[in-house]
């Protein structure tokens, strides 16, 4: 039941699954035999025809609450995984252990009952110490986690072209990656011939990051390539990469008069304003005057002022 699909859908892929991704299926495979003993288990006090469906409806309902509740550490230990893994991410098995955890534990206290002891007591003190002891180790497992699980990203297989910088792409995305370093390579030269003095070392696509898009470095530049090129937007995205502001509150005057310059520079000003259109950024007029005049200067000057102008945007206003 669980091999023959992931089989099938490997198989109208023409893919091999990585050891890392067969992770789900190791868990839930061990999940099917700790359901079963437990369920054999319940079956030799309960008759069959009471048995078979209480085990049914509890389970799935304790399955199903687990989704629909706040206390997000029960979504973590309830056994179905709770996420759908988006392109290049793959769950850690960090986030897979505490499924097996809870319900193994269950499973290994119903066996304990089984055990050749005359003593019903110490029969019951062990199964109970079991199953308890697994329970609150996967729930301090699972303490501090949100509605997701800890998931690695970048799993994606990807080519890579060139270096200094050097341009990393999905496979799956089918993009031209020699074509992509090249117009990655002229913005670049735009920048330089305007002062700017910044090469990074890579140059990324977000695609195969999952949900959660990491922050651009001085060394690895995170662009949008793949939705960059489908919206005819690559030069922008790779120019707003370059924009780096050494923190996350910027002043939006100062932000936005960086961005206008670097956009300019690049010949990518319409895409800029036509972002811009309808939110009115403060001293918009004041801001398009002062990159006028910083455009009419030499490459030193622009550079001077690309400099102060980053410093200037993570000063907090009074």
């Amino acid at each position: 039941m669980l091999i023959l699909p992931v089989v099938i859908a490997l198989g109208s892929a023409a893919v091999f699954p990585s050891l890392i991704s067969l992770g789900p299926l190791a868990m839930a495979m061990i999940l099917c035999a700790a359901h079963a003993a437990i369920g054999f288990g319940v079956g030799l006090f309960a008759p069959p025809l009471i048995a078979a469906p209480l085990m049914a409806l509890l389970v799935w309902v304790l399955v199903a609450f687990s989704w629909s509740t706040g206390a997000f550490w029960m979504r973590h230990v309830s056994g179905q995984y709770p996420t759908i893994l988006m392109f290049g991410e793959s769950a850690t098995y960090g986030s897979l252990v505490p499924h097996l955890v809870l319900t193994g534990g269950i499973a290994v206290g119903v066996a304990l009952l089984w055990l050749p002891l005359r003593s019903k007591l110490i029969r019951g003190l062990l199964a109970g110490a079991a199953t308890v002891t697994c329970a609150v180790l996967a729930f301090q497992a699972v303490q501090g986690w949100g509605a997701n699980p800890p998931l690695l990203a970048g799993q994606a297989p990807t080519e890579c072209l060139g270096k200094a910088p050097k341009v990393c792409v999905p496979q799956a995305s089918q993009v031209d990656v020699q074509a992509v370093r090249k117009e990655v390579t002229a913005v670049l030269n735009d920048l330089h011939r305007a002062g700017y003095t910044k090469t990074p070392k890579t140059v990324v696509d977000h695609l195969g990051e999952g949900r959660y898009y990491l922050p651009s470095t001085a060394d690895t530049w995170r662009v949008s390539i793949t939705n960059g090129l489908k919206q005819g937007e690559l030069r922008y995205q790779i120019t707003r990469a370059a924009v780096q502001f050494p923190c996350q509150r910027v002043n939006p005057e100062r932000g936005n008069a960086v961005m206008l310059w670097a956009a300019t520079v690049t010949g990518e000003s319409t895409v800029y304003n036509a972002h811009m259109r309808g939110k009115n950024f403060a001293k918009e007029e004041d801001i398009r005057e002062e990159v006028r005049q910083v455009l009419a200067v030499d490459a030193g000057a622009q550079r001077k002022w690309y400099l102060q102008s980053i410093a200037a945007g993570c000063r907090q206003s009074p």
